[in-house]
């Protein structure tokens, strides 16, 4: 027998067990392909889940609860089976339980998510249903992420927004008998958290048109509720009556000096701060968008916040 023989001869018994290994199915999906291409993420890999919506996505929401809040009836119509429709779906979105929201930013007890993932009887059942608790490092992520903000990823196609204010002003819920321009002594501190990473390098409060709305309040002698007097009138406040401290890329904080607002003696009834003036100083983005500050999905517009008193 030639050697070119013996060459061709072994040449084609190495094709045949080749064939027969392929064959029985081994390292193959159904389809035949092998499983290393057709991998499906569990969202168990403890050690790949960070504390960010990104992660979040891909570990958490997709894998395991877009089987449920997806397609075309997503349950409770909540869609999670992209990070776009996370977002519209979870942040400030008002819950099936009316304290709360479904992710209120940097405050992970008060959104109904985390909640929902951890068993909590305010929630209701569990999350997923009918499916393992998250493991502890899934629920740690959604908790990161929440505290820290509910922030988004960089790149992501969603407006800018103040996505929380919180008013560290000083709580009259059990003292409503304090006199109403004592009341308006009080200084206050309200910080704004926003959504994206932002450029404040350039911010500063002259940059902020705050006026102050002053008047004389009636109060009803049975239902000891004050009415405003039709005497009430506006002024603009100074920008040395208020600070402006930068916390983070993500969130500032307004202080109201409170004697130097009180330019008269009258009872001060409301505060309200404007951002995002077009005739002062846009606020944009560590990108450049620029805050939609009237929430209407476009890019720009005056954002406006009113401290009560």
């Amino acid at each position: 027998m030639s050697l070119l023989k013996v060459f061709l001869m072994l040449v084609f018994s190495l094709l045949l067990l080749s064939a027969c290994k392929v064959g029985n199915g081994v390292g193959l999906d159904e389809q035949g392909r092998p499983l290393s291409e057709t991998a499906i993420n569990t969202g168990n890999d403890k050690s790949d889940i960070e504390g960010n919506l990104l992660s979040i996505q891909q570990h958490i929401f997709t894998p395991i609860c877009s089987s449920c809040h997806g397609g075309v009836s997503p349950a409770a119509g909540q869609d999670l089976s992209s990070i776009e429709k996370s977002i519209d779906n979870l942040i400030n979105v008002s819950s099936s339980n009316s304290e709360f929201k479904r992710v209120l930013p940097g405050e992970s007890e008060l959104s109904y998510l985390y909640l929902k993932v951890i068993g909590d009887a305010k929630a209701g059942a569990q999350m997923p249903l009918g499916q393992p608790a998250l493991n502890e490092e899934m629920i740690t992520a959604i908790k990161t992420w929440i505290n820290q903000g509910a922030l988004l990823p960089n790149g992501i196609n969603a407006p800018v927004r103040v996505s929380r204010v919180k008013d560290n002003g000083a709580d009259f819920s059990n003292n409503k008998n304090i006199n109403a321009l004592n009341k308006s002594r009080i200084n206050r501190e309200i910080n704004l958290w926003f959504n994206k990473a932002m450029d404040f390098s350039g911010l500063t409060n002259v940059q902020l048109k705050i006026h102050a709305i002053y008047g004389p309040q009636l109060v009803e002698a049975e239902s000891n509720e004050l009415q405003p007097d039709s005497t009430q009138y506006s002024l603009s406040i100074p920008s040395e009556a208020f600070t402006l401290e930068v916390i983070d890329e993500h969130q500032i904080k307004i202080v109201l000096n409170i004697d130097a607002v009180m330019q008269v003696n009258e009872p001060l009834l409301k505060v309200s701060i404007e951002l995002n003036s077009s005739d002062i100083s846009t606020i944009t983005s560590k990108s450049g968008q620029e805050l939609d500050g009237d929430f209407d999905g476009i890019d720009g517009g005056v954002y406006h916040y009113d401290v009560n008193y």
